[in-house]
């Protein structure tokens, strides 16, 4: 939604959005030039670990249909800041 994060939770009574804390945003994050080897699941899971813990892969991801960016949703702690730099060096 243009950078925006949608939360969904459960009903509480006497819900009040201005005081109300956030505490885990899932999103999707996209990573763009990597290689093809590590398009696989695990490779994806372990390298935005650092992110939170990875809740789906797109489908078009694990089947390659689309090569320009590799798409995966991650569940974000959002008590933290995370700057997150993956820099690879392939021999």
């Amino acid at each position: 939604m243009k950078g925006l994060n949608l939360v969904l939770s459960a009903w509480v009574p006497y819900f009040d959005p201005y005081s109300a804390s956030i505490l885990k945003v899932d999103q999707w994050v996209r990573i763009s030039r990597l290689p093809w080897e590590f398009w696989v699941e695990h490779t994806l899971t372990t390298l935005l670990k650092p992110i939170g813990e990875v809740i789906r892969i797109d489908h078009n991801t694990l089947l390659r249909k689309k090569g320009r960016f590799a798409r995966v949703s991650p569940m974000k702690v959002c008590t933290k800041f995370v700057l997150f730099v993956v820099a690879m060096t392939i021999c």
